[in-house]
């Protein structure tokens, strides 16, 4: 249920992003390509915050499960702008960290598992320039990385059993569709979203722009 709903999100996010670059609202600019928001040599970093898989499924509710909590992820990344050839070509890195706890009966006892569940990637995006625009960037970008999860601590009945950590670590790969808007020159809010493998489904956040080559907007 949660996974068709972030995939419905993500329609509307690809949609939006094209209808809105393809309106004449999208260049307030005589000229919408003058200036544009991502360009050669452009460093971009981002910061946000988005529902995990399987965020708040009722699912995991009742049964023998008394409780199941997980945090939203929060996630960095940088994109650096390393190539201009017919497309902006970026590359960076990617990655976001979320907690979780379940707690469930076993017998009469209550037991309480605590992990952490993060994401480490590799990312390369592709801006084709008619999307880049003065105040807008809509992007592409490709993931290969590693999800790792650990589960850290197990109590029962509130008394602390074990310390054993479980790390677990998995290929994850897919593709994502980033949506920035800029209020200002620098500043942007952006939204994004991925379909693959142990990849990040949906998110909102800032990001900041620096420019290496000097550019700036009349």
């Amino acid at each position: 249920m949660i996974r068709k709903v972030m995939i419905n999100h993500l329609k509307c996010l690809i949609l939006s992003g094209c209808f809105w670059l393809t309106s004449p609202v999208a260049g307030l600019a005589q000229n919408p390509w003058a200036n544009p928001s991502y360009n050669l040599q452009d460093l971009v970093i981002y910061s946000g915050a988005g529902a995990a898989s399987r965020f708040a499924d009722q699912n995991y509710f009742g049964g023998k499960y008394t409780q199941y909590l997980k945090s939203p992820f929060l996630s960095l990344g940088v994109d650096y702008c390393f190539a201009n050839a017919n497309a902006l070509w970026g590359v960076g890195f990617y990655c976001s960290t979320s907690a979780g706890k379940k707690q469930y009966q076993i017998s009469s006892a209550e037991t309480a598992k605590y992990w952490t569940n993060s994401l480490a990637v590799v990312k390369f995006t592709h801006h084709s320039k008619y999307f880049v625009r003065r105040k807008v960037d809509f992007c592409s970008g490709y993931l290969i990385g590693a999800r790792i999860k650990s589960y850290e601590k197990v109590y029962v009945n509130e008394t602390k059993h074990t310390n054993q950590v479980r790390p677990s670590v998995s290929l994850a790969a897919g593709v994502s569709f980033m949506v920035k808007y800029y209020p200002t020159d620098t500043w942007s809010l952006y939204a994004e979203g991925a379909l693959g493998y142990q990849v990040d489904l949906f998110q909102v956040g800032i990001a900041k722009r620096i420019t290496f080559l000097g550019r700036h907007r009349s």
